[in-house]
């Protein structure tokens, strides 16, 4: 719900100060805009501001041209907006806002035209949305926010408008979502946050709203999922990932929140599962692929960026060769062998960025040639 103050533009009039002038203005289609008087040119007494559909838009009072007394602003449908108090142009004491379905939507006072004291701000349902105090326009103290529901939904210190202390933040089921420490709007020191069903999602430090040094993240089960260190916001160092078992998934390096140097990813039985370098998050140089008895899968050499480029090769989880051929960025390229499963050759052409070309050639088990195609 917006509430909106709104500001007219006043009819000057030439000529001598005229010591009371009532003035009228309206819009195209005849509904009266505005109606009110000026005294030596300044805004006097009531005033009164339509829709243009004819119902009231706002009901105030001046005094020596500026806003003084009760004031009062509509929706297009009649219902009250928002109402209070001007002395001099500047807001004072109670003022309380509407949403248009007539339910209030705050409550609060000013003084010299800035918030102070007890606020309170609430949903379309009535149900209240926050709460805490003003210093001098500025929010101040502890302050509670809640959800729709009424649940309580994060809580904590404000200082000369700024959060500064411990703040607590909720799930909708109560559950506690996240804890720490906030030093003028930046997350200072220990964190924690919590998963749905309130276990441990992770928990480590923060400094200047970076997270910085050793963090630890768990699965929803409790397990932890993953350890490493933080410097500055940006992954640093060595970092190990879990499966729920406990068994290491993967493990390698960080710098500057790029996976660099080698890495090694392993199954759930602890076996090798795939090894190799990373150049800022590139899969780069020579990598191996493992069948989860050991034996080597594929292997061969990613460029620079990351893409299969020069010769590769794949085998059965007996050791036997399955396959061997040129990549081109990522494209099959060049000349590829094809083995069947006793080891002998079964097919042998070329591929030409992703297509076969040229003369193809065919082999039984025994490695008898039965065929020729030509592409």
């Amino acid at each position: 719900m917006q509430y909106l103050v709104v500001f007219t533009a006043f009819l000057l009039f030439l000529g001598s100060p005229i010591h009371a002038q009532k003035l009228k203005e309206l819009y195209p289609n005849g509904n009266v805009k505005l109606k009110g008087q000026l005294k030596d040119s300044l805004p006097v007494g009531k005033w009164t501001y339509f829709h243009e559909n004819g119902e009231v838009k706002e009901i105030a009072q001046f005094k020596r041209g500026k806003k003084s007394g009760k004031w009062s602003l509509y929706y297009s449908d009649g219902q009250l907006e928002e109402e209070g108090f001007y002395e001099l142009g500047r807001k004072t004491g109670k003022w309380i806002g509407y949403y248009q379905n007539g339910t209030q939507g705050y409550e609060g006072s000013f003084k010299d035209g800035l918030q102070e004291g007890e606020w309170i701000y609430y949903y379309s349902s009535g149900q209240i949305d926050r709460q805490g105090s003003f210093v001098q326009g500025q929010q101040e103290g502890i302050w509670t926010y809640y959800y729709p529901n009424g649940r309580e939904k994060q809580k904590g210190n404000w200082e000369d408008g700024k959060m500064d202390g411990f703040w607590l933040s909720y799930y909708q089921n109560g559950n506690k979502k996240e804890g720490g420490s906030i030093v003028q709007n930046k997350k200072e020191g220990k964190w924690a946050f919590y998963h749905l069903n309130g276990l441990l999602a992770s928990n480590g430090f923060f400094k200047n709203d970076k997270e910085v040094g050793p963090w630890e993240y768990y699965y929803a089960s409790g397990e932890l999922k993953e350890e490493g260190s933080w410097e500055n916001g940006k992954a640093m160092g060595e970092w190990k990932y879990y499966f729920r078992s406990g068994q290491i998934w993967k493990v390698g390096n960080w710098e500057d929140n790029l996976q660099q140097g080698t890495w090694r990813y392993y199954y759930e039985n602890g076996q090798l599962n795939k090894e190799g370098e990373w150049h800022n998050n590139h899969t780069v140089g020579e990598w191996s692929y493992y069948h989860e008895n050991g034996q080597l899968k594929e292997k061969g050499p990613f460029s620079d960026d990351g893409l299969r480029h020069g010769k590769w090769y794949r085998y059965q989880p007996n050791g036997t060769l399955i396959s061997v051929g040129e990549w081109y960025n990522n494209i099959q390229h060049g000349k590829w062998e094809y083995y069947h499963g006793n080891g002998n050759l079964q097919r042998r052409g070329q591929w030409y960025n992703g297509e076969a070309v040229g003369e193809w050639e065919s082999f039984d088990e025994n490695g008898k040639s039965f065929g020729k195609i030509t592409y």
